[in-house]
């Protein structure tokens, strides 16, 4: 695995977070949706100079894999794509940073001024043509590649001492998007897989309607309708009968959908016994959110199976107090072990 460490300073940090926080804001499913939309985009402002997305250059420049700024073509492009998506999406724009085309100009101008224009020379103002930026010397390449791990920096985490560890988890966190980190602090590694099949070449259609239905399910009705319309738009059935429901009714369609979802097979501990929730556990804590009992007892008997017994009490008191009968059963028989144990 080769590791991207973070170059270029906090305030391309800074920028490159709030371009790929801005993409989610905007309900853009996917940097493929980005890559389909821009030549739409480009014939729409054509007073601009744009240029074409491309999807490794989404990819590079989102998860800091370039260590300089990008153009200001290309990140007027981004941002006005991302405006396209939203526009048609219908959705209320939640975003604390720039919302228009010339506030991010004005960012731009603020944390990098002429730094990707030699020569000293700007991006031209947003009322006229975007230059483009002259070429850069012969030979040089647009951006330095970034140096693989060679072999001999590859070790196991057992073997490092606590600030080589530490180091190493930083250079791997930085490799991530942050699509990816968010995905993995809600609905874990299977979120993440889910994602990466989404936005793979395959364009999976199936796993961009499970995160829609996730998303769903925990009250992301935005960025989760933006991955069901997409895939309701590669054919995807369930998909589609959510994006035709009614609004009030769809996140209890997809709690009933993320109940049914679990594997084959399922059982209460998890396989490896590590802690880490199964691809079951993760709808089953889905479809609990957004208020489905059956999956709320189901979450109930995997915390209990797990030896978190006060955990799967309140999932089970929560399913009882809806008068949900197998909750109620698991609540008393729970309690009654609990006074059993401590006698």
């Amino acid at each position: 695995m080769v590791i991207f460490p973070s170059r270029g300073g906090a305030a391309l940090d800074e920028f490159v977070q709030m371009l790929d926080r801005f993409k989610h804001a905007c309900c853009v499913p996917s940097n493929r949706e980005l890559v389909k939309l821009a030549p739409q985009v480009i014939a729409k402002h054509k007073g601009l100079r744009l240029c074409h997305l491309s999807a490794p250059a989404l990819s590079d420049v989102l998860s800091r894999k370039r260590h300089r700024p990008p153009r200001w073509e290309w990140v007027a492009t981004y941002v006005l794509t991302c405006l396209f998506v939203h526009e048609r999406s219908g959705a209320e724009l939640n975003f604390d940073g720039p919302r228009s085309l010339q506030g991010w100009y004005e960012l731009y101008q603020e944390k990098f001024g002429d730094a990707r224009v030699p020569g000293g020379r700007t991006p031209a103002p947003l009322d006229g043509a975007v230059p483009a930026s002259p070429a850069e010397p012969p030979g040089r390449p647009a951006d330095d590649p970034v140096p693989p791990l060679l072999p001999s920096d590859i070790r196991r985490w057992q073997d490092l001492h606590d600030a080589a560890l530490e180091d190493w988890m930083h250079r791997l966190r930085s490799q991530q998007s942050m699509a990816h980190r968010r995905y993995f602090e809600l609905l874990g590694q299977h979120g993440v897989d889910l994602l990466m099949a989404a936005e793979g070449a395959a364009r999976d259609r199936e796993a961009a309607c499970r995160l829609g239905i996730l998303l769903l399910c925990h009250d992301r009705p935005h960025e989760g309708m933006a991955w069901l319309r997409s895939a309701a738009g590669d054919g995807d059935e369930p998909a589609r009968i959510l994006v035709n429901a009614a609004p009030s009714r769809r996140r209890e369609m997809a709690a009933e959908l993320a109940y049914e979802f679990t594997l084959p097979g399922y059982a209460q501990e998890h396989p490896a016994g590590d802690g880490r929730p199964t691809a079951s556990e993760v709808y089953y804590q889905a479809a609990a959110v957004a208020g489905h009992m059956g999956a709320t007892v189901r979450l109930g008997l995997i915390l209990e199976a797990r030896g978190e017994i006060a955990e799967a009490r309140c999932a089970f008191a929560r399913a009882a107090a809806r008068c949900h009968p197998d909750g109620l059963f698991h609540w008393e028989r729970l309690n009654d072990q609990i006074t059993q144990d401590h006698q």
